[in-house]
């Protein structure tokens, strides 16, 4: 996390300030978007590291000018065997705010904060061991957007989202997806 804290830093300087212009300046917003997302996933967990995949569903929509509330589901679509054991991330639901540097018809970089709730299960040959359990806690992300110069409502998207992450487990991974703008 002490790494983070720079680069956020940092990527904050990319967003537009409303500090200078005054409250009648400050624009509500009004599209809405839905997408799909394909996750390669990483689940780190008592020095293992395995690599399901996981595809998603999202929908939001603009509060402000570029910040969006969106609410994410994502599904295991295949488990990975580590040293005997199966990893599984069932589900994950997430609810975030989403922060954009750009307009929807241009390149930009977005940031996601919020929660998710994510189920993992672990099972293993020996003696039918299976555990599963949920992982609560703060989310967040950052990806890279861009439109096709033929479909502006359409965005292709790029990133790096963590589920959870704790001194034991730690649930990330890359994402690349498509949203709709409307």
């Amino acid at each position: 996390m002490k790494k983070s804290i720079p680069l956020l830093l940092l990527l904050s300087s990319a967003f537009p300030s409303y500090a200078a212009s005054s409250w009648t300046d400050f624009r509500f917003g009004d599209s809405s978007f839905v997408g799909v997302d394909y996750m390669f996933s990483s689940v780190k967990l008592s020095g293992e590291d395995a690599k399901p995949k996981l595809a998603g569903l999202k929908a939001g929509f603009s509060l402000y000018e570029q910040i969006s509330l969106e609410a994410d589901y994502i599904q295991g679509t295949s488990t990975d065997e580590v040293v005997g054991l199966e990893f599984d991330v069932e589900d994950s639901k997430g609810l975030y705010l989403l922060f954009k540097s750009g307009d929807d018809t241009s390149f930009g970089v977005d940031v996601t904060l919020g929660y998710a709730s994510t189920k993992l299960t672990v099972t293993g040959d020996e003696n039918d061991y299976r555990s599963s359990e949920e992982y609560n806690g703060f989310s967040w992300g950052i990806s890279f957007y861009d439109s096709f110069p033929a479909y502006k409502n359409l965005q292709m998207k790029l990133g790096y989202k963590s589920l959870y992450d704790d001194n034991n487990i730690k649930i990330d991974g890359f994402t690349l997806g498509f949203n709709y703008y409307f």
